[in-house]
């Protein structure tokens, strides 16, 4: 989208990314969002599509339409790429579809719709699907797009344009040469592999720094590392960048555990090179060859290992649910999992999404199935307007569905993957067992034990939160097993704090999807007398005997049992984003004060608290749990 953004400037196109000022749950949050779009008076409106935003992008197309029917509208992105056709045909409200890389095609079509340039033939427009202007009923498709070979003479990205500074990517190259069954990847991008320069991606990343104060940067494509001598050319220049700077700029890039070597992790690492996320996607060598994967899983171990023991972060992800997956497959993808968790890597987990435009859905299309409960690339929550409209239409929603195993159930991949999506939450605990698991885990029926206690909790209706009640059980059980084997006090420290974590995480999440669409609570500048604390839902404390505040928070660090202080310590256990929980350490002079913290005027607060910390430190302390996002101030009324 930035990209697209500096080719229309350099077209003489004034152009904008909008985001919606609300949450989509309701036919009254489209209507809402299409007024908005409206009221821009834009001559032209345009939808990047993915598999998860499609269905949104139909309806609010379709609110738009019925309030400015002659606006031209314009989709693009992985989506409807792949079903241009069938996407016209089915959506009259939809006037231009613009396949594969539209650097070049976008400001062409602008030119012909806007009557710009009296030299622009619509047949001429490369990856162009339209509706014959003499026929509606008629699709027209030009020749296929081509795809750029020299990213260097596109326009630098609007980076400038992005509002959440934390999450810059910075797009490095295109393209992927791997065939994987599943992926979409090599569909849009093609499979010809192309990377910008060095000189121009670190210029990029300059003009990150020194226009927006960028101090982390993501490095966008698949497979970064594929060509190795560009990899340590990018390495070296980075590193030489970062000395010349008063700040070093961090970077982190995705690729594959084939595509890397320890020297080059090294280089990476030293360049500056903080997190990696690779795609592991199963643990069975007979799965990696059936969907092309073809991964050397002991490779991948090394690999992987060598990044955490540098001080990486590092994601990898796995998927489950293809049609002839085995038990014995699932039980070598969770025993993989586990060692990689053991590692210090962080796992996650999808259910396997059937994509248009790749191998499985050109054989599985008609056999898929849908029941609403959970999927793969597209989330696990559907507010009702996209549960209606992916319901009509298994090939145009095909992510929305599910393809039925020939030997497992359903259900039990559903629990798994909702189980592994919580390990990392207990990362801490599993690394500084791993000693005991090793040694465990190697016969153990990971999968056969996991399916018997789903049976259990998700039944039991009495408990909220199956998944994590689950794993919590099953770790606990393992705890007291080890109790005569060696098991050390604080390992039930690290365990109580993660615990902790999993419950207050889910609960913020929770929290978070019943204020969709309210926005973020107004912070007052002052907090007065007459203001109320509102005491939020998802922080608790823990009291604990070992400082263990620096382990739990950053496992990737290297852990040392000799350096753990004893003591009473107390923390304050906090979600700060949708998928992290940090402790923060609560002096003794405030742990009665929060505790006994509850709903009540500001001023009571303060009378009760002045004896001990005074009144301006009291207002100081509200200010901080304020900011921290425990309590909201609420002006009375």
């Amino acid at each position: 989208m930035l990209a697209l953004l500096s080719s229309l400037s350099d077209a003489g196109y004034v152009a904008d990314i909008y985001k919606p000022g609300k949450t989509l749950i309701s036919d009254k949050d489209y209507l809402y969002v299409a007024k908005d779009i409206a009221c821009r008076k834009c001559r032209s409106v345009g939808f990047s599509t993915w598999c998860h935003s499609f269905p949104d992008a139909i309806l609010l197309v379709r609110e738009l339409k019925k309030i400015i029917p002659a606006v031209p509208v314009i989709f693009g992105g992985p989506q409807v790429s792949a079903i241009d056709r069938e996407t016209m045909v089915e959506f009259p409200e939809i006037d231009y579809i613009l396949r594969g890389e539209a650097d070049q095609s976008l400001p062409l079509l602008l030119s012909y719709i806007f009557n710009d340039s009296n030299k622009t033939d619509i047949k001429n427009i490369p990856g162009l699907t339209y509706r014959n202007p003499s026929d509606n009923s008629k699709i027209i498709r030009t020749s296929e797009p081509p795809f750029i070979h020299e990213l260097d003479t596109l326009p630098i990205p609007a980076y400038e344009k992005i509002t959440d500074k934390n999450t810059l990517r910075l797009d490095a190259g295109r393209g992927c040469p791997f065939q994987c069954t599943y992926c979409s990847t090599n569909q849009f991008f093609s499979r010809k592999y192309r990377m910008k320069s060095v000189e121009r991606i670190i210029k990029e990343m300059d003009d990150c720094q020194s226009k927006l104060s960028v101090e982390h940067i993501g490095l966008s494509h698949d497979t970064l590392t594929l060509d190795k001598k560009f990899t340590k050319e990018l390495s070296a220049g980075i590193k030489k960048f970062n000395s010349e700077k008063e700040k070093p700029v961090f970077w982190t890039c995705s690729s594959r555990t084939d595509c890397v070597t320890k020297d080059m992790i090294t280089g990476m690492y030293d360049s500056g090179c903080r997190a990696m996320f690779f795609g592991i996607e199963s643990g069975s060598p007979r799965i990696q060859k059936k969907i092309r994967k073809n991964l050397d899983l002991e490779e991948a171990n090394q690999n992987i290992h060598h990044a955490v023991s540098l001080g990486m972060k590092v994601t990898v992800s796995y998927i489950i649910g293809f049609t002839d997956e085995t038990e014995e497959d699932i039980e070598m993808t969770l025993k993989s999992i586990l060692v990689m968790a053991m590692m210090g890597a962080e796992p996650q987990m999808a259910l396997l999404s059937i994509l248009p435009g790749t191998p499985l859905y050109a054989r599985h299309v008609d056999q898929l199935e849908y029941d609403g409960k959970t999927f793969g690339m597209t989330g696990s929550f559907l507010p009702r307007p996209v549960m209606r409209m992916v319901k009509t239409d298994q090939k145009l929603f095909s992510s929305f569905y599910y393809l039925p195993g020939n030997y497992l159930k359903r259900d039990d991949l559903v629990f798994i993957n909702n189980i592994v999506n919580l390990l990392f939450l207990f990362l801490p605990t599993i690394k500084v067992l791993s000693k005991f698991l090793r040694k465990d885990v190697a016969n153990f029926p990971i999968y056969r034990y996991i399916i018997r206690m789903s049976s259990i909790y998700m039944n039991n209706r009495s408990i909220s939160f199956p998944e994590i009640f689950c794993l919590s059980e099953i770790i606990r059980t393992y705890l007291g097993y080890l109790s005569s084997k060696g098991l050390q006090e604080y390992m039930l420290d690290i365990y109580k704090a993660d615990l902790t974590k999993a419950y207050m995480q889910v609960k913020f999440n929770n929290w978070q999807y019943q204020r969709a669409g309210e926005g973020l609570p107004v912070k007052p500048e002052k907090i007065s007398d007459d203001h109320n604390i509102k005491i939020l839902p998802f922080w608790d404390i823990i009291s604990v005997k070992y400082n263990i505040l620096q382990y739990v928070n950053n496992p990737i660090s290297d852990f040392h049992e000799q350096g753990l202080q004893k003591g009473n310590f107390h923390y304050v256990v906090l979600p700060v984003s949708e998928n992290q929980t940090r402790l923060f350490e609560l002096s003794d002079k405030h742990l009665s004060l929060i505790k006994n913290l509850s709903d009540m005027p500001v001023l009571r607060f303060l009378e009760q608290n002045q004896s001990i910390i005074g009144r301006n430190e009291a207002k100081q302390l509200l200010r901080k749990l304020t900011n921290l996002g425990m309590i909201e101030i609420k002006t009375s009324g």
